[in-house]
């Protein structure tokens, strides 16, 4: 006989708890501390507005800000074989801390995606709601490795 759900699930959040696991946006927990005092920059172009879209789901804007992150995305598309194209993104960031203008922490994502392109009877490449998915998905794969990115460097810098 099975235990019922709700007793493996009491369990595993006794277990849970008895490691010293906290969620990250916890009140008092520094990690959440921190990434709740950053502030995102405002955004250059079309693609670095799509990323701040993805990125302020992740790190939640408002209130009293200690920092500021700067990013700058590159992309570059390439063709490939049989009418497939792919697009590399990158982006680069930097925590900054508002007081005193100091660089507190850098890093770099990267992230891959790619599209189909169709032809049609004239030669025309009608592309453009594909290429637009794919932008799409690569913003928030690289809002995603960011995050994940500031978390880590944010707990490992904590006692």
């Amino acid at each position: 006989m099975r235990p019922p759900l709700s007793l493996i699930v009491f369990i595993l959040a006794i277990a849970l708890a008895s490691c010293g696991f906290s969620p990250v946006y916890q009140s008092g927990n520094a990690v959440g501390d921190g990434v709740r005092g950053i502030r995102l920059d405002d955004p250059k172009n079309a693609i670095e507005f799509a990323f701040l879209h993805k990125l302020q789901r992740k790190i939640p804007q408002g209130g009293d800000s200690r920092a500021l992150l700067t990013y700058t995305l590159t992309l570059t598309e390439a063709s490939l074989v049989d009418r497939r194209v792919e697009i590399r993104g990158a982006a680069a960031y930097s925590i900054v801390d508002t007081a005193s203008q100091q660089v507190t922490l850098t890093g770099r994502v990267t992230s891959t995606t790619g599209y189909s392109t169709s032809t049609t009877f004239s030669g025309i490449m009608a592309n453009e709601p594909s290429r637009d998915d794919a932008i799409d998905r690569l913003t928030e794969s690289l809002a995603q490795a960011v995050y994940l990115q500031i978390l880590a460097k944010l707990a490992a810098t904590q006692p």
